[in-house]
């Protein structure tokens, strides 16, 4: 079995499964939708069976960001975001950068993208300065600076495998 996507909203999953059968060779792709319960936590599970279909078993590749979402770009910089070290297309405002490292979480995140809201404050310094040096910045104003570090974000900046939550 192969996991090819796995998307998340809220407290439900859909996955898209590529399988093969143990037993008759026979494969399919299979779309499922996960539901997370908190019952007196107790948690309970609900797997729904979405759609299923026999066809050829090919990883599928993660959802593309559109080519209009970001500015032009050639090349991946290099900047550090919570103390982990992560590639980010250059000539863009940070919380695109963001978008790029984390679709949905910040896609569908409460963000007004013109500076009114405060919801993507940073604090960050650039290379050769020090923590003690950070400034503050808002993600939809700031454009990305080669190696700079973000050493703090707004609760509202989830970003997967980097923020908690």
């Amino acid at each position: 079995m192969l996991v090819t996507t796995n998307l998340r909203l809220g407290h439900e999953r859909k996955l898209t499964v590529c399988f093969t059968s143990s037993r008759g060779g026979g494969h399919g792709v299979a779309t499922l939708q996960i539901r997370n319960k908190d019952r007196d936590r107790n948690r309970e599970r609900q797997v729904i069976l979405l759609h299923m279909s026999e066809q050829a078993c090919e990883p599928l590749q993660p959802p593309a960001i559109e080519d209009d979402l970001l500015d032009p770009y050639e090349r991946l910089v290099s900047i550090e975001v919570l103390g982990r070290k992560v590639l980010v297309p250059e000539k863009n405002r940070l919380l695109r950068c963001f978008q790029f490292l984390s679709l949905n979480t910040i896609s569908y995140g409460d963000f007004c993208w013109n500076g009114d809201c405060t919801n993507c404050q940073i604090w960050y310094h650039t290379n050769g300065e020090s923590k003690e040096n950070d400034k503050p910045g808002l993600a939809c104003r700031m454009e990305v600076i080669e190696g700079m570090t973000i050493t703090s974000m707004s609760q509202f900046i989830k970003l997967d495998g980097i923020t908690k939550g």
